[in-house]
């Protein structure tokens, strides 16, 4: 639940599964990564709004670690900070 597609595929494959199986069972599912994101920022910092840039950065490495994008963290990350303004 806190894995990214990545991190799925890349553990599925150190254990032996064939790429192609893989590909089956994963590559149709596409999305569903920004409210994930969400939920992880959400939960590393109380507020978002409040955020510094030093703690930007830091959420930003520990996503792109896990496995997300640079794209989808940047949109998320701007979409929960925005969000919590309002």
């Amino acid at each position: 639940r806190t894995k990214s597609r990545r991190q799925i595929e890349a553990e599925l494959y150190k254990r032996g599964v064939d790429r192609e199986i893989i590909e089956q069972v994963i590559g149709g599912k596409e999305g569903g990564e920004t409210e994930l994101i969400e939920k992880l920022i959400l939960k590393k910092c109380g507020d978002p709004s409040q955020m510094t840039e030093k703690e930007k950065q830091k959420i930003y490495q520990y996503l792109l670690r896990k496995g997300f994008t640079f794209e989808d963290i940047s949109s998320s990350l701007h979409k929960v900070t925005t969000m919590h303004l309002t």
